[in-house]
């Protein structure tokens, strides 16, 4: 495989990060016309999807066909303390161990990265998760953590 054809780097590479960096860019614009609009005294949240399959895998597959490679998590959470805006995320209520194996599904890590990433930025971190969590603490300490 020469290098145009891998995501490590030439071409596919430089193809992710175009496409994160516009995300990016995006997300910025919509953040500050929010802030524009609704002004200093609103709350304003962003939601990041959690995107935890294949995270197990060296590529990241699932993360990088949405635009999500290399730092972005630093990356959003930046973006979104230029405006004093929290980061949503979801997939709080999933663990790992309960996940299919043949998915190398990572959620916990992913979550941990995510909050470490909104701390790390001075903005708040919010989460929600889209699966009945119903008698499962798992969400509630990932949040304590």
């Amino acid at each position: 495989m020469g290098d145009h054809e891998s995501y490590h780097n030439g071409t596919g590479h430089a193809f992710l990060e175009w496409y994160r960096d516009k995300l990016i860019t995006h997300g910025a614009r919509i953040t500050e016309a929010a802030r524009d609009v609704f002004g200093d005294n609103m709350r304003l949240a962003c939601k990041v999807s959690g995107i935890h399959w294949f995270r197990g895998h060296d590529s990241h597959a699932a993360e990088a066909t949405a635009g999500y490679v290399g730092d972005y998590l630093n990356m959003c959470a930046a973006m979104m303390a230029r405006t004093n805006t929290v980061l949503d995320f979801t997939c709080l209520e999933m663990q790992d161990s309960t996940q299919a194996w043949w998915a190398l599904s990572r959620p916990q890590g992913l979550v941990a990265a995510a909050a470490a990433a909104a701390r790390d930025n001075g903005i708040g971190f919010a989460g929600e998760n889209a699966l009945g969590c119903w008698g499962s603490e798992v969400a509630i300490s990932q949040i304590e953590t």
